[in-house]
């Protein structure tokens, strides 16, 4: 008798390989790192511009508001109705109560 020769199938597919696997995912947590990497530090500039705008707003405020106290204070005040003609009075009127103080015409 005659035996049927036997015929191999084999799998063409080969198994995955671990290596490349591990490969694959490192490659892409390094990409991940390198696009957070890269938002991080766009919004570090952010924040630092943002601080800066902010010291120079404190600032301003600072003076607005040494301006405001200066030109407010009681000295200024004096000088500038001085020299709008403003003068102290030097007597002073009492008036009773009821007693009439308006100016009779004549």
């Amino acid at each position: 008798m005659r035996r049927k020769p036997q015929i191999k199938i084999s799998n063409s597919k080969k198994p995955f390989n671990k290596k490349v696997l591990f490969g694959i995912l490192i490659s892409f947590c390094a990409a991940a790192q390198v696009f957070f990497t890269i938002g991080t530090s766009a919004l570090g500039a952010q924040i630092s511009s943002f601080e800066e705008e902010v010291e120079l707003l404190t600032k301003e405020n600072r003076e607005l508001e040494d301006k405001l106290i200066s030109s407010t204070s009681l000295i200024q005040l004096r000088q500038k109705a001085e020299d709008l003609g403003f003068a102290k009075s030097t007597t002073t009127y009492y008036i009773e109560k009821g007693e009439s103080y308006a100016m009779s015409a004549p």
